[in-house]
């Protein structure tokens, strides 16, 4: 193992992440490195401490301005498609 795999590798072995928060992904410890990732670094400083960071950033970044009827719409056929004769 690489000298900096191996310092990431003793760094996070020491730490579990906590429970309570839900899961990996909402994380404390976690939760800044995700975001980075996915979003970019520009928005970690903002939604770090946001357990709901991934619903918060879509909302804010994707959906805003769009009208909530074409929105919804928009998921009605997406879920009820496949339930719908042919």
């Amino acid at each position: 193992m690489t000298s900096d795999l191996r310092k990431v590798a003793d760094f996070w072995s020491q730490y579990e992440p906590p429970v309570d928060a839900g899961n990996f992904y909402a994380s404390p410890l976690t939760r800044p490195y995700i975001i980075e990732t996915a979003y970019g670094k520009e928005l970690v400083k903002e939604y770090q401490h946001d357990s709901n960071f991934a619903e918060d950033i879509f909302i804010s970044k994707y959906l805003r301005g769009k009208k909530v009827e074409s929105m919804l719409r928009g998921l009605a056929v997406q879920m009820f498609n496949v339930h719908l004769p042919q």
